[in-house]
C-alpha cells in the first residue's frame, strides 16, 4: 500500500480532527467511536486507522496542542518574572491573563475539548498511557505556573501565600470564566470573555498584592 502524500496526509488528519472535535463534544469520550468519527468526516473507518491507532490517539491530538501552547506561554511568563519584568502584582496578573488568553485564542476548540474532558469524568475510560501523556503535560504547566508565583513572592511582587491553592485558583478561574462566557454567548451572541477574565484576574491581584 502506498503511503499518502504529505499534503494529502495533513489535509486528511485535519479533516479527521475537525470531525472528532464535533463528535467528542457531542457524545463525550466514552460514547465516541472511531466509526462515529469516520462517519462525521465522511470517510471509512479504515481511513481513520491509517492515521490514528484508536480514538485515544485522536483525543490526545486534539488536546495536546493547546496544552503545549499554554506551556509555552507560561514558560515565557516565568522568564519575565525572573527578568523582573513585573514590578507589581497588578502587572504580574496582567501577564498571566495575557498568557492564558493567548492560549485560548490559539486554539479555542482545544480549550472546549479540555473542558469537556474535565467535566465528563472520562478518566476511567482512558488507557494508562493516554492519561500519562495528558497528565505529564498538564503537570508540567502547573509546575511552571507555581514556579512563576514562587519567584514573584521571593521578589516581593505578591505577598506570601500558599502557592498550590493559588495556582489551582488561577487555573480554575481561567477555565470557569471561559466556560460561563461561552455558555452565555450561545444565547446572547455577546462575547464578554476577554473583559470578564481580565476583571477576574485583576480581582485576584488586588487580594494578594504586597503591602
Amino acid at each position: 500500500m502506498k503511503k499518502p502524500r504529505v499534503k494529502d496526509k495533513d489535509v486528511r488528519i485535519q479533516e479527521i480532527q475537525a470531525a472528532a472535535k464535533k463528535v467528542f463534544l457531542q457524545k463525550g469520550f466514552r460514547n465516541t467511536t472511531v466509526e462515529g468519527i469516520a462517519k462525521k468526516a465522511g470517510i471509512s473507518k479504515g481511513t481513520v486507522y491509517l492515521y490514528f491507532k484508536n480514538k485515544q490517539e485522536v483525543y490526545i491530538a486534539l488536546m495536546m496542542p493547546v496544552l503545549e501552547e499554554i506551556g509555552r506561554e507560561l514558560v515565557k511568563l516565568e522568564s519575565r518574572v525572573l527578568e523582573h519584568k513585573y514590578s507589581t502584582c497588578k502587572k504580574l496578573f496582567e501577564g498571566i491573563f495575557k498568557a492564558l488568553w493567548h492560549a485560548y485564542e490559539y486554539d479555542p476548540e482545544g480549550i472546549r475539548t479540555l473542558l469537556a474532558f474535565l467535566q465528563g469524568n472520562h478518566f476511567s475510560a482512558m488507557s494508562k498511557e493516554t492519561l500519562r501523556k495528558i497528565n505529564a503535560r498538564a503537570q508540567a504547566n502547573y509546575e511552571t505556573l507555581r514556579g512563576a508565583l514562587s519567584h514573584s513572592i521571593k521578589l516581593g511582587v505578591i505577598k506570601k501565600v500558599e502557592i498550590a491553592p493559588l495556582a489551582d485558583f488561577i487555573w480554575g478561574a481561567f477555565l470557569g470564566v471561559i466556560e460561563v462566557e461561552e455558555s452565555k454567548f450561545r444565547v446572547t451572541k455577546k462575547d464578554h470573555a476577554f473583559d470578564t477574565l481580565r476583571f477576574a484576574f485583576s480581582i485576584i491581584s488586588d487580594g494578594i498584592s504586597s503591602p
